[in-house]
């Protein structure tokens, strides 16, 4: 395998371990690796995740040494970028909107665009916030079926995907049937 190639798989990889609640303060690529990719690659967007989550987190330090001091705005435009082709990093982005955390000011409209992207790509933990949103009236779906129904389905299918925290708030009968949600 080429070096380019491999470095390339290697970077894909990684952005795929990359998540909001756990970033490694040490990447392990050079800034300039990654900037270089930025420019006009197929794998554009995993670099514009992993450098867009250093900006956030304000901590990283690349494999050369070098750091980026925290710049939310900056970090946002370059995540919102690589959400279009990454779930991961819609649902960063969605999570950061929802809970207003790191800097990121609260805006239920744009949590709700990103968590329902990565939600339709089957990421189990945004279909769970997605529930909360309409649960909490936080938003609300389109068309005519009630928030209750469609934030059940949500829980279901997170559920369903193995997220213990979705299941927590279904009561379900013997029989399979659920027949409440809880949400606390």
């Amino acid at each position: 395998m080429k070096k380019g190639k491999m470095f390339l798989t290697t970077l894909m990889l990684g952005l795929f371990c990359v998540s909001s609640a756990v970033f490694a303060e040490d990447v392990p690529y050079t800034l300039a690796q990654l900037q270089e990719l930025q420019k006009d690659s197929p794998v554009s967007f995993a670099a514009d995740g992993i450098i867009g989550e250093c900006y956030i987190q304000g901590n990283c330090v690349f494999k050369d040494g070098q750091k980026l001091a925290k710049n939310t705005t900056k970090g946002l435009q370059l995540l919102e970028r690589a959400a279009e082709k990454h779930p991961e990093s819609a649902f960063n982005v969605g999570d950061y909107y929802l809970n207003g955390t790191q800097g990121v000011a609260k805006d239920y409209v744009k949590a709700h665009k990103y968590l329902q992207k990565a939600a339709d790509a089957g990421d189990e933990r945004a279909m769970y916030l997605l529930a909360a949103m309409y649960m909490t009236g936080n938003a609300k779906p389109d068309g005519s079926t009630p928030a209750d129904l469609v934030a059940m389905g949500l829980l279901m299918n997170a559920c369903q995907k193995g997220l213990k925290e979705a299941c927590a708030h279904l009561s379900v009968e013997e029989d399979g049937n659920v027949t409440n949600i809880n949400i606390k």
